[in-house]
């Protein structure tokens, strides 16, 4: 299965949201402001009109620049919180998910199963999936792929801060998808419409957004089949 070939594939969003974004455009607004009106009353022009200017005195001059200082002044602290936050709230969220016995049993099941040694994986066949035998831990690699999916959506709407994820989650998430593939094309159950006509299915839409986001052909451990010794 090559996830680059899938019909339903969505297309990824190209950078994650950020909270801080709107703060961002109203700080270009009021200095945009501020330089339009300057201008107007150094000119005497308004984009192309010629309008007569306000005629401001240095007094006025200082209590305009000192409420645009104030609301420059919020701005920037009001970014400065959001980030802060994002980031301790990205850090709880990796300290609480190497806390989680549940979360750490999985991981390693996935890991013993599905990686290999010389920084290879070993992907999950159709055959194992059908079979679902308790060697192939298929209950552990779900449990991995619904905890991905939900850091997957928390970074795409700028709840957890993206560079610092992908430089601890990177390629534990690239990877996994690789492994999952089958796994994740058997849940993705094409809905139908009122006409009966398949519509994309939105099933592990986050994680996919992300592995295509963060994919590096470089950093990606090499996919090879499984040898008779890993089988067990």
């Amino acid at each position: 299965m090559d996830w680059l070939n899938w019909p339903n594939r969505l297309k990824p969003q190209p950078f994650p949201k950020k909270p801080s974004r709107v703060l961002g455009f109203l700080l270009a607004w009021v200095f945009t402001a501020l330089g339009v009106f300057a201008s107007w009353e150094a000119t005497g022009r308004l984009f192309w009109f010629d309008i007569p200017p306000v005629g401001l005195q240095n007094p006025q001059w200082v209590l305009i620049l000192s409420a645009v200082a104030a609301v420059t002044g919020w701005i920037v602290s009001a970014m400065v919180t959001i980030r802060n936050s994002i980031k301790q709230h990205t850090i709880n969220t990796l300290l609480q998910s190497r806390l989680s016995v549940t979360y750490m049993e999985s991981a390693r099941a996935v890991n013993q199963r599905y990686f290999g040694p010389k920084a290879c994986l070993y992907r999950l066949t159709a055959e194992e999936y059908a079979q679902n035998a308790p060697e192939s831990r298929l209950h552990e690699l779900g449990y991995l792929l619904n905890y991905l999916e939900f850091i997957a959506a928390a970074i795409r709407f700028g709840d957890l801060d993206e560079k610092l994820m992908r430089m601890t989650l990177r390629g534990m998430v690239c990877n996994t998808f690789e492994v999952a593939l089958v796994y994740i094309d058997a849940n993705r159950v094409t809905p139908l419409d009122a006409a009966g006509k398949p519509q994309p299915s939105k099933a592990f839409e986050h994680l996919a957004w992300l592995y295509d986001f963060w994919f590096d052909a470089g950093l990606q451990r090499a996919s090879i089949p499984r040898p008779a010794t890993a089988t067990a």
